[in-house]
């Protein structure tokens, strides 16, 4: 199973609950979606085609969390995969998901992103 792990500081760049001017929206979606494609560029990987995604994101502390907030990120590091040539395209012919999973990881400061990319076959078993 292909993985690609990300690392940001903590408060995530993007999130949904932010209100920011859409041209620092915009930086910060072009600051996302280079390191994801930079760190998969290094990651020489080939993907199934369809597959899905799903996002294991790593908290630094133990509050309440809605993972889904964090979707503006893991939709700008999607989009830096796909340019880096892991994936085709992210729509749905290609691509389930993704689905955001959450957990504990205990490193002050830092959130973590692992993308796991699996066949859809095996998804569905």
């Amino acid at each position: 199973m292909p993985e690609l792990t990300l690392r940001f500081t903590s408060p995530l760049p993007l999130h949904s609950n932010q209100r920011l001017h859409r041209a620092q929206k915009a930086q910060r979606i072009a600051e996302v979606r280079t390191y994801a494609e930079t760190m998969a560029r290094r990651a020489k990987v080939t993907l199934p085609d369809p597959c899905r995604c799903i996002v294991k994101i790593g908290w630094p502390t133990r509050h309440r969390r809605d993972d889904a907030n964090a979707h503006d990120t893991v939709k700008a590091a999607v989009d830096g995969i796909v340019r880096a040539g892991w994936l085709v395209d992210d729509s749905n012919e290609h691509l389930q998901g993704p689905d955001l999973r959450g957990y504990y990881l205990g490193r002050k400061g830092c959130v973590e992103m692992t993308f796991c990319f699996v066949a859809v076959e095996e998804a569905a078993a």
